[in-house]
């Protein structure tokens, strides 16, 4: 006579320890996948910003040295100051503006059209080089606060330095002629030009119009100003382009720009009250592509 086969099964002691250790196993790889995802979005960040750097370049090689607009315009400026620039505003098929706040809401396509209209397109074919993989703003929106959310899905990760983009002297934010020729520019190893933005719209701006503008000397548009906050999109860290044609990332060391990047309205922009001893702002000061010496 066959003994009867038993069936056993877990106990609940033993599925707790089971789900117990699954539990430790993805809290000890999280952040070692958060780490290969990071270093992923900046690798082809990176690559963006060299690429973006080689059109500026080729740009300049075809236009006599002459640099190209970097003052991305809105819709109410005239045409004679917009005809150069590197990019435009969000814009319909047939070129219509779509960047103001209430009007009619911007698709992705818009976002690019503004991308394809820019003097640098014909270097680069390729919108995903405009934005960085690591930017969820064309997701998810920005910290900005207006009710329909779908006016911030800002697509372009990258902007240049006032001092770069204008096109007269009266569109930068202070009294420093903006440069006009490549060769102007001292030092390329160390001067960084496409710079890693967080820029999160107001119920008018919804999306990142003119420069980036950093005025932190006491002689600037107001005394002791950050202004525009940079990226954030590589944890503690921001990607930037230099004129001699490499990229690098900079990491923010000081918690008062962490702060800032993240919520600009928490430190207020007239002064900043962390601009003494900010080794961040030294950096960007000292690599700035107008030099300045650094007063603090």
């Amino acid at each position: 006579m066959n003994a009867k086969r038993i069936k056993k099964g877990f106990t609940l002691i033993e599925l707790l320890v089971v789900i117990s250790i699954i539990a430790l196993l993805i809290s000890i790889l999280m952040p070692a996948l958060n780490k290969a995802r990071e270093q992923a979005t900046g690798s082809v960040c990176l690559g963006n910003q060299k690429n973006l750097m080689l059109a500026y370049i080729m740009y300049a090689d075809e236009n006599d040295d002459r640099l190209v607009g970097g003052y991305v315009p809105r819709s109410d400026q005239t045409s004679r100051l917009v005809q150069h620039q590197w990019v435009f505003q969000p814009q319909a098929d047939d070129g219509s503006p779509r960047d103001f706040y209430g009007g009619t809401v911007p698709t992705l396509q818009d976002r690019i059209n503004g991308l394809k209209a820019g003097k640098l397109w014909k270097y680069l074919k390729n919108h995903e080089v405009y934005n960085c993989p690591g930017d969820t703003r064309v997701r998810k929106g920005t910290r900005n606060t207006a009710p329909d959310k779908r006016y911030f899905y800002i697509y372009r990760s990258y902007s240049l330095p006032d001092v770069l983009a204008a096109t007269n002297d009266n569109q930068i934010n202070y009294a420093a002629k903006p440069f006009r020729k490549l060769n102007q520019i001292k030092n390329p190893t160390s001067r960084y030009s496409f710079v890693e933005v967080a820029f999160a719209g107001s119920t008018n701006l919804i999306f990142n119009h003119g420069g980036w503008s950093f005025q932190p000397w006491p002689s600037g548009y107001r005394d002791g100003t950050w202004w525009d906050p940079l990226g954030y999109f590589h944890n503690r860290a921001a990607s930037f382009s230099f004129f001699d044609g490499h990229a690098e990332m900079h990491n923010w060391v000081h918690e008062g720009t962490w702060e800032f990047f993240q919520n600009p309205s928490s430190t207020g922009l007239s002064p900043n009250p962390h601009i003494a001893g900010n080794e961040d702002i030294k950096w960007l000061w000292m690599n700035y592509p107008e030099y300045h010496q650094y007063p603090y």
